[in-house]
């Protein structure tokens, strides 16, 4: 569909729909990119209309930002698609993508205060994962683990020590991942929060799947 193609009452009476911010942007979008502001109007994206500038996107970028901009700020989905892939960002795993990247710097700089979350398990889940990788085939790796709290010290202190760290998602949730020489660790934000949730030996250094669904590097 496009601008010159579509009845003029109709244009008429979709910019009729808009309040006076909406409207005011409207204009502000149309000088700088027709095409794309054309677009956005006649597919009723309207909450993209509450930004007065907007580089250009995707069409299916538009679509996604519009869909997520109605529960998140369009300020900050914006600055989302601006480091993210659009294809990782979804309404669900949104907020918790926010929280990692408006935290980007604390992590970097050693102020996230580093301990254990309740992960799978609750407020168990340090017991648990030491017994699920030390106490198991996995425990020759861990002769100098003695007890669950000596397993829950070690990850902590290798936290900032690790390399190939990253941002990675499967739609819904969003974890901080990386490696302390053949350890691994994993952990994620719950309630603003964030902990570790699970700490364990990978013989060859690797987990490409998390690159499935890569977000972005942090650098510690």
């Amino acid at each position: 569909m496009s601008w010159l193609s579509v009845d003029q009452k109709y244009k008429y009476n979709l910019l009729g729909k808009l309040n006076n911010k909406q409207y005011n942007n409207f204009i502000n979008l149309f000088m700088s990119d027709k095409i794309q502001t054309e677009y956005i109007l006649l597919n009723k994206l309207t909450e993209l209309l509450y930004c007065s500038s907007l580089k250009q996107f995707q069409k299916k970028e538009l679509v996604k930002l519009n869909k997520i901009a109605q529960s998140v700020s369009l300020q900050s989905v914006i600055e989302l698609f601006d480091l993210i892939n659009y294809r990782q960002i979804t309404k669900f795993n949104a907020n918790k993508l926010l929280l990692f990247m408006n935290n980007t710097n604390n992590f970097n700089n050693h102020k996230i205060k580093i301990k254990w979350g309740p992960g799978n398990y609750g407020d168990d889940n340090v017991q648990q994962y030491y017994c699920k990788h030390v106490l198991s085939d996995e425990g020759i790796h861990w002769k100098h683990i003695l007890n669950n709290e000596d397993y829950r010290r070690f990850a902590v202190n290798i936290f900032y020590k690790m390399k190939d760290v990253i941002v990675h998602t499967n739609g819904t949730n969003v974890w901080l991942s990386g490696f302390y020489c053949k350890y691994f660790i994993i952990g994620r934000f719950d309630d603003d929060v964030f902990g570790i949730s699970s700490c364990y030996y990978v013989e060859n250094s690797q987990k490409p799947g998390r690159y499935n669904g890569f977000c972005f590097d942090m650098s510690f």
